[in-house]
């Protein structure tokens, strides 16, 4: 194909020619060429020059004023108008106006009104200006591409139902949209179509528009002055910027937003931007806001929203930050209003508004902050929520601002009114509360699984008990899920105590009233613990009768206790345990009088039951194990109860104050237990082993070696006033026992009396009322009663002149049986023996000898001296009853001695004289006997006994050694008479006399007067007579007798002793004699 363009070539043209040709064309081609482009310039030239012209023409003109273009006003008219449309649009004028060069040429529209086909006004703009498509005026259309509606008055409303109707101008009363605005909105809405009238309408602008918004379902009636609206087409459906003022009553607020239509889902998205709106004030204005009247701050923020073109609303954004103000929510949720410096938040709301989620809440209040992230949810069984809440930095007086009254009271109201000083760093709540959960605010009592808290504080003061002084300075955390409550604390103290390490555990949070548990770990001295639990309501130590002066050491523990949230709490409702470990422990004054000292303790108690301690210590410097156990409990069968494990030895007991010399010496293992039934009532019970011990009873003539084991047990009650009394005592040992009771000083526990119910030594089988001297000079006071006393011991002491004692004895007796020798006895006797520092001062002793005849004792003072007299009409029962001879039968005995005290040693002198008693089976005087050839004699002395009339026989007893002079005895049979010495020590005798057989016939020669005494040798010798000695051990004695003094007269019988060493018949002296002896 060719065109007017084409250049034809000839295929057999050759290179030259063809360079010649082609050079011909170029250069006709070019100045052709620059022809055309001179003609072509000249056009434009032209052209510019006369559009400059009309130009220049028309600014002067429009200069002048606006140009009438009333010949374009039908078209535009049916620009405005749809095919099958009821209404018809007017206007005044159409007019070219210059309004500078910001907004360059203006076809302006005035006056225009929107009628109905009755002729009824439908709305009005006072002036609108239009952008028309160029080639659609070419084509003899009007089409305008863009609308900017100058000053009008729009009216939205939306009614019950949530449809949207909208108006121009003040005539509009509702009941419909307005057509002509209608078709503006529908002209920049729908797809571009040029055959439409406004089917190339790119923008729509209302310009200082005054816009009336009513809506019925919020009851809302705003005017928004100044409202500026800018509307683009986009391919997908329109754009929208909005810019206004919304006056609400003397409110006036700035807003700005844009929208975003898409014509598909047929939805709009609009944002809504605004600045200081304070929802208080708002709500005066508008009912529907009543629910965010508590809202006193200026909010500033966007809200983003989506609806259909039914006006129904759809999801929700939301972004806001609030400056200083005030924020008061229902009290069920909030008690407090909330001063606030800054917050901020956003979030959404769901499509069908049954879903509020909120991503970052943040309150600042003014040095705490609370954030929290949820979302909340409604349904036909109400509102609920999940979310986290955080709160940093609150103070705890500020606690009761910010926790809701109705949530967890009995925790709530516990930590309001007993928390104060410190700061909750940090609360992180989760929360799960299903709809229907916050129908009526905040639940009372949230169900498992709803709460999950957990919390940080710092520098607490908690008043954990009234009455208690305050923990201080305490920090720690804790969790709760609104049921139960577990709090951990560090380092605060009490009162002095330090407490390390606390837990707290609430249950029953969410009730009126919930229960408390709480364990606290303490250290500090035993005086400032004391102190703390001397504190009401406890009181402890004043209820055991301690003063926390009076103790000391170092305590380490833990107390616990538990009890209702009330603010009027019984102390009755505290039950409170502890335990703890104590150091170097100390008492003053315990027991009244006793200091203990370098204890180790533990300490256990329980308020509902009572308190145990254990450990060692020192009581008045005596190491001890003690043990004690104080019940509380009203029914217990005791206050208090101590036990103490020790070894009593000699300093010990003089430290405590129980000097038991002379009695006991060496150690005394003890369990001592000291029990108060009642205040009233006080026990003392001790198990002492005697074993190691060596007792000595010396008015009882009774010895425990150490080594021999013995057991003392005794319980001893302690009145409040008065005297101490030992309500038992049993002192076992193998040849003892002593079973009775006693009665001690109180203060001092010195024996006051002391009454032995029964005394098992050897034979005796007694009872004792001992009386221990009440000050110095008086005398111990024993009285003895019961079966057998044996007095064998005591009756050394009838003779003795002395002999160290501690104290003076007041004896008395009345025992069944007196034992005087292993078979022998008096009955039914009775008795007094006064012992003075030197020995035996006075005594009296009466009873019944074995054979039935009385026996009288009596010692007596006798100035400086003592006198003894023994009387009984069974001399021969008595000399056996006192192992003083075993051969004598019957006779009348009279003794009489003087003990000389006023001389050293204590001499004693004095006779003893016998009536009428017989000797029978004496083996001494039957080998005398058989020695001087008395055979005879000696088978009567074998038989029935020898008869004497009478014995006398004087002697003087100095230390161990009895000295016999001139002593006689004489029968029908024989006489007897002897001088010499009884060493009772030793058992040594020396005694030399005159035996007189047929001692009546020798008596009656005797009696001649003058060869009587040349025959006999004088009294007590006879015509037949012979010299004898008894010398040696009494019990295997040399006898001699001489026999050539048998028949010799008696006044040459001594001349047969000369060389016998020395004298006989009467002439000796005593062993140690004394000129002075009984004077």
């Amino acid at each position: 194909m060719k065109g007017s363009n084409d250049i034809a070539m000839p295929a057999d043209s050759g290179p030259a020619r063809s360079r010649g040709r082609v050079h011909r064309f170029s250069h006709h081609s070019r100045h052709r060429m620059k022809r055309a482009i001179k003609l072509a310039l000249s056009v434009l030239a032209a052209v510019f020059a006369s559009v400059a012209i009309l130009f220049a023409v028309l600014a002067w003109r429009l200069s002048a004023g606006p140009i009438s273009l009333g010949f374009l006003s039908p078209y535009v008219a049916d620009a405005f108008k749809s095919g099958d449309s009821d209404y018809r649009v007017e206007f005044s004028d159409t007019i070219l106006s210059w309004a500078g060069w910001e907004r360059s040429l203006d076809i302006l529209v005035r006056d225009v009104r929107v009628l109905d086909a009755e002729n009824r006004l439908l709305g009005t703009v006072p002036e609108l200006s239009l952008g028309l498509s160029g080639l659609q005026l070419l084509r003899g259309q009007v089409s305008p591409t863009s609308i900017e509606l100058m000053r009008p008055e729009v009216v939205l409303h939306r009614s019950v139902d949530g449809s949207i109707s909208f108006g121009l101008g003040p005539a509009r009363t509702g009941g419909g949209s307005d057509p002509a605005f209608a078709s503006l909105l529908g002209g920049v809405t729908e797809e571009r179509d040029p055959k439409r009238p406004l089917g190339l309408l790119q923008q729509l602008s209302i310009v200082d528009a005054n816009v009336i918004i009513e809506d019925e379902t919020l009851g809302l009636l705003i005017e928004l002055p100044q409202a500026n609206l800018v509307l683009m087409r986009t391919e997908s459906g329109l754009t929208g910027q909005i810019d206004m003022i919304a006056r609400l009553g003397e409110l006036d607020m700035p807003l700005a937003g844009a929208a975003r239509y898409d014509r598909a889902s047929q939805t709009i998205a609009t944002n809504l931007r605004f600045a200081n709106i304070v929802p208080t004030k708002l709500a005066r204005y508008l009912p529907a806001l009543a629910d965010f009247q508590g809202i006193d701050l200026p909010i500033s923020g966007e809200i983003g929203l989506t609806m259909n073109t039914d006006g129904q609303i759809g999801r929700t954004t939301f972004d806001l930050a609030a400056d200083s103000g005030r924020l008061t929510l229902p009290t069920s949720i909030m008690p407090e209003p909330l001063d606030i410096v800054v917050a901020q938040t956003k979030g959404e709301i769901n499509a069908d508004h049954t879903s509020l989620t909120i991503d970052d809440l943040f309150m600042d209040l003014n040095g705490t902050s609370i954030t929290f992230s949820g979302v909340g949810e409604t349904t036909e069984a109400g509102t609920g929520v999940i979310g986290t809440l955080n709160i940093l930095d609150l103070p705890f007086d500020q606690f009761a601002r910010y926790w809701p009254s109705g949530l967890a009271p009995g925790g709530r109201d516990w930590i309001v009114t007993n928390v104060s000083v410190g700061v909750m760093e940090r609360i992180t709540a989760e929360l799960k509360l299903a709809p229907g959960r916050l129908n009526e605010g905040a639940p009372r009592l949230l169900l498992p699984g709803e709460l999950a808290m957990d919390f940080e504080w710092v520098n607490a003061t908690m008043n954990y008990l009234n009455g208690q002084p305050k923990a201080l300075g305490v920090r720690g955390y804790g969790r709760t899920d609104g049921r139960t409550m577990t709090i951990e604390m560090r380092d605060g103290s009490i009162g002095k105590v330090r407490a390390p390490k606390a837990v707290v555990e609430m249950t029953g949070i969410g009730n009126d009233v919930a229960e408390m548990t709480v364990l606290v770990d303490v250290e500090g001295s035993m005086v400032d613990a004391l102190e703390v639990l001397d504190a009401p309501p406890l009181g402890y130590p004043s209820k055991v009768g301690l003063k926390p002066s009076q103790v000391g050491g170092a305590a380490r523990g833990q107390i616990g206790a538990q009890f209702p949230l009330l603010d009027d709490l019984d102390p009755a409702a505290v039950a409170i345990t502890s335990t703890a470990t104590i150091e170097e422990f100390s008492v003053n004054g315990l027991f009244s009088s006793l200091d203990a000292r370098d204890g180790s303790v533990k300490v256990s108690l329980d308020s509902a039951d009572g308190l145990d301690a254990s450990g060692t210590l020192t009581l008045e410097g005596v190491p001890a194990k003690f043990t004690w156990r104080e019940n509380f409990g009203a029914k217990a069968p005791f206050l208090s109860r101590y036990d103490f494990n020790l070894t009593l030895d000699d300093a010990a007991r003089t430290r405590l104050g129980l000097d038991l010399t002379p009695y006991v010496k060496g150690p005394l293992p003890a369990v001592i237990r000291y029990t108060e039934t009642n205040r009233k009532r006080r026990q003392l019970e001790a198990a002492i082993d005697v074993g190691k011990a060596e007792l000595n009873l010396p008015e009882l003539y009774w010895q425990k070696p150490a080594g021999n084991e013995a057991s003392l047990s005794l319980r001893v009650f302690l009145p409040p006033e008065g005297d101490a009394s030992v309500q038992s005592f049993t002192l076992q040992a193998k040849d003892g026992l002593f079973e009775g009771s006693a009665t001690l000083d109180s203060a001092s526990l010195k024996l006051r009396e002391l009454v032995v119910s029964r005394m098992l030594i050897g034979l005796t089988d007694a009872n004792a009322r001992i009386r221990p001297p009440a000050k110095t000079g008086d005398k111990l006071r024993i009285s003895v009663g019961g079966e057998s006393l044996d007095l064998r011991p005591y009756l050394g002491d009838l003779m003795s002149s002395g002999g160290e004692r501690t104290t003076d004895l007041d004896l008395e007796l009345d025992v069944k049986r007196l034992i005087t020798r292993a078979d022998q006895q008096i009955t039914d006797a009775r008795g007094r023996m006064d012992f003075n520092g030197e020995g035996l001062r006075t005594a009296y002793l009466e009873g019944t000898l074995v054979s039935g005849q009385p026996i009288r004792l009596r010692l007596e003072p006798d100035g400086k001296r003592r006198r003894l007299i023994v009387q009984s009409d069974d001399a021969g029962s008595v000399a056996r009853a006192f192992d003083v001879y075993d051969n004598a039968i019957g006779g009348s005995l009279y003794l009489e001695a003087r003990i000389l005290d006023d001389l050293e040693g204590g001499p004693v002198e004095g006779y003893v004289q016998v009536d009428d008693y017989k000797v029978r089976n004496a083996p001494t005087l039957a080998n005398l006997l058989t020695f001087a050839s008395l055979t005879g004699i000696v088978d009567v002395l074998g038989g029935e006994g020898l008869s004497f009339q009478q014995l006398y026989m004087p002697f003087t007893l100095f230390g161990d050694v009895l000295t016999v002079k001139e002593a006689r005895t004489s029968g029908a049979s024989l006489g007897v008479n002897g001088t010499g010495t009884v060493n009772l020590a030793t058992d040594q005798i020396d005694l030399k006399g005159t035996i007189v057989p047929i001692y009546a016939i020798n008596s009656a020669l005797s009696s001649i007067p003058l060869i009587g005494d040349i025959l006999t040798g004088g009294e007590g010798g006879g015509v037949f007579a012979a010299n004898y000695s008894v010398t040696g051990h009494l019990e295997r004695p040399t006898i001699t007798v001489n026999p050539l003094s048998v028949l010799a007269p008696g006044i040459f019988r001594n001349i047969f002793t000369i060389f016998e060493g020395g004298g006989g018949g009467g002439s000796g002296e005593p062993i140690n004699p004394r000129k002075d002896v009984g004077r």
